[in-house]
């Protein structure tokens, strides 16, 4: 298929063997092929340990994924206060340089 892991194929797999007879008219000119296709299961080994590994995985998996999603939220919230606080000194700054300026030319006009 396409690469991915077949639930089916992995836990309950069966083994095929295709036997084809070809046979040829007298002439020789045409041939026809009759086959068939029989399938056998295969027991596997461990079957309940194979799905409880499975199931472990796929729980553990959500966790983490969750864990990491969570993760990536805390950090833009960090981020977000970081860059506010940022923005809040800067206006607070421009506030006061427009005060210092104001205070300086009234200073130079009175000069």
């Amino acid at each position: 298929m396409t690469g991915e892991i077949e639930y089916n194929d992995l836990y309950y797999t069966s083994h095929q063997t295709i036997d084809f007879n070809l046979t040829q008219d007298a002439n020789g000119t045409h041939s026809h092929g009759v086959g068939t296709i029989s399938e056998v299961d295969e027991p596997r080994f461990y079957p309940v340990t194979a799905h409880v590994v499975l199931t472990v995985f796929i729980i553990v998996v959500a966790i983490v994924i969750m864990n990491l999603l969570f993760g990536m939220a805390v950090s833009d919230v960090q981020v977000s206060r970081v860059v506010d606080l940022l923005r809040s000194r800067r206006t607070e700054d421009h506030k006061q340089l427009s005060i210092i300026f104001r205070l300086a030319c009234k200073l130079v006009s009175i000069l």
